[in-house]
């Protein structure tokens, strides 16, 4: 695992770091995320084999609907929007777990998602101002939501409405009700074995959905100060600094 910092000054660790599909988690509030429950769950050896993985932590203790750029763009947009070009991708599929799964977050990254998995999430940036615009991207969506989640705003029944109005404009999702499940049901479920979440992510990266922009040429360690050098092929080299 290696740490980086986007050019706006969001810290994010990449998990694993090669030529398939890139997959950024947003995190829930307080929750960090290089150790939590996406990172235990998703982040086994198959998925590190076959994905780029970025964690992302909200260290300012905001939501990521809060304005940046001028107030033109969220920090979960920015961020996300950064990522995807510092490593060299066109796309990426997504997922959040509470206030990572704002869809009025995602919703304004829809090019630039090849799908998206929102784990106890609702639209707590604008009301859902942007569903139906998104629903209308038909961009693959996940709801996963405990039936006994309560948690304001995330809760329940929020969850099923977005997902609701979603369906109700031509959006291309599914909804699945955990139940007896709280709040933090909603990322264990989805990353478990049994939904092969890795696999669904892959089923929309095709060669009509190139992911990768930049590839790859070489890669190296460099003891002098202590950073690893990411050769591209077009000439860019990225540099990250391994975690402590």
């Amino acid at each position: 695992m290696t740490k980086s910092t986007t050019p706006s000054g969001q810290p994010y660790y990449i998990h694993s770091r090669n030529n398939g599909p890139l997959v950024i988690y947003l995190s829930g509030l307080n929750e960090k995320a290089e150790t939590g429950i996406f990172a235990q769950d998703f982040c086994r050896n198959d998925n590190l084999e076959r994905f780029t993985i970025v964690t992302v932590s909200n260290p300012y203790n905001v939501g990521w609907e809060s304005p940046r750029v001028n107030k033109t763009k969220y920090l979960g947009q920015l961020v996300v929007e950064e990522i995807i070009e510092q490593l060299g991708y066109e796309k990426t599929n997504g997922i959040g777990w509470s206030l990572g799964s704002d869809v009025d977050v995602w919703a304004r990254l829809a090019d630039k998602l090849s799908a998206l998995c929102l784990c106890a999430g609702s639209a707590n940036a604008a009301g859902g101002a942007n569903v139906i615009e998104f629903a209308k991207k038909r961009v693959p969506i996940r709801f996963y939501h405990g039936d006994r989640d309560d948690r304001s705003p995330n809760h329940y029944k929020a969850g099923k409405a977005v997902y609701d109005t979603i369906i109700s404009n031509g959006g291309d999702a599914t909804f699945k009700t955990i139940p007896g499940g709280y709040h933090d049901s909603a990322p264990r479920t989805a990353c478990s074995a049994n939904e092969k979440l890795g696999e669904w992510f892959l089923s929309h990266c095709t060669p009509t959905n190139p992911v990768l922009r930049d590839r790859p040429k070489d890669s190296y360690f460099s003891s002098s100060d202590g950073f690893y050098y990411v050769e591209l092929e077009s000439g860019k080299v990225l540099r990250f600094k391994p975690d402590d």
